[in-house]
């Protein structure tokens, strides 16, 4: 549900009815996808380009599952940095797209 963000969750929504969709129908489509990932449990997670620019962000699960699959503006083939971090430990990878 889309809303006004100075309206609270609470309020009824002002107009404009109503949208149903996906999260994954709400940004661009993906060009590549990332191979299957596990890292350090509950990290925040950073993948950049091989010169350090940012490419998308997330965190690990309590089992260091990382679900992001797809990736925009990268193509299929190129390699991507895998940074985590716990809060005490850091692990990176370099992973290759396709």
């Amino acid at each position: 549900r889309i809303r006004n963000m100075g309206d609270s969750p609470v309020e009824a929504p002002r107009g404009g009815g109503s949208l149903e969709t996906v999260s994954s129908e709400t940004g661009r489509k993906p060009t590549s996808r990332l191979p299957e990932i596990e890292t350090l449990p509950r990290a925040d997670i950073r993948f950049t380009d091989s010169d350090g620019h940012a490419i998308r962000a997330t965190r690990s699960d309590s089992d260091g599952s990382v679900h992001i699959v797809g990736l925009v503006d990268v193509k299929p083939g190129e390699e991507v940095i895998m940074i985590a971090f716990d809060g005490a430990r850091s692990e990176s990878e370099v992973l290759k797209t396709s």
